[in-house]
């Protein structure tokens, strides 16, 4: 997490995520912004609104949340993995895929048991990410991120979270569980959906420090007054 001073007192930008490896990506992402990036753990409990299947809305929804019922702002993203041998599916429904019981590696291997069902030739798949930046009282930005890539039989590598240890990025012959963070940072889905809202998180920090800078001119020149 970061804090600089161009962001003026008191800036901070939080996740609106319980997914801590979600999180974690997305500090990293954000890291070089001049303003802090912060996770909701330990703080006040956010209420989110139940998920749907519009990676978009769900994004939007999460963000709106956090801006409305904490004051702050916000950036939330909704993804998942679009496999092409299941028409599609999980989609925005991968975070539960398989049910509520299973973890990620239960829903690793129950999704390469749907695979196999198939037939197993077609190994096509795509993570699509939807991000949402929000501002109380301002409006919502959005934007997307794809990551084209093939699945594996089955799964290799510690790093990442969810279906990362199967999914090999096209141009790659490892999976994503296997690459350095560094190289996941630039061409994952998540990184390129927030590569379109970083200009805009940059826009707002200009305005919020020249607001800034406006009030303590006034402030000052009122006092010499």
């Amino acid at each position: 997490m970061k804090q600089g001073a161009q962001a003026g007192p008191g800036a901070r930008l939080v996740v609106a995520s319980g997914n801590r490896g979600k999180v974690r990506e997305m500090v990293s992402l954000l890291a070089h912004l001049p303003i802090e990036v912060a996770s909701l753990e330990g703080r006040a409990p956010v209420e989110f609104p139940e998920e749907g299947t519009d990676y978009r809305l769900n994004a939007i929804a999460k963000a709106q949340a956090v801006c409305e019922q904490r004051g702050e702002w916000a950036i939330a993203d909704d993804s998942g993995l679009e496999v092409e041998a299941l028409n599609g599916a999980p989609g925005p429904l991968s975070a539960r895929f398989g049910g509520p019981g299973l973890d990620d590696s239960g829903r690793v291997m129950h999704l390469l048991e749907e695979v196999e069902k198939t037939g197993g030739a077609t190994r096509g798949a795509r993570f699509v990410c939807h991000a949402a930046l929000g501002i109380p009282g301002g409006p919502i930005q959005t934007a997307v991120g794809f990551c084209e890539g093939t699945l594996l039989k089955s799964p290799v590598g510690q790093g990442g979270f969810g279906y990362d240890p199967i999914f090999v990025p096209a141009g790659y012959d490892q999976a994503m569980a296997e690459l350095p963070a560094g190289v996941k940072d630039q061409i994952s889905h998540r990184a390129r959906a927030l590569n379109g809202l970083i200009p805009v998180i940059e826009a707002w920090l200009r305005d919020r420090s020249n607001g800034l800078e406006g009030q303590q001119s006034s402030s000052q020149g009122g006092r010499e007054r």
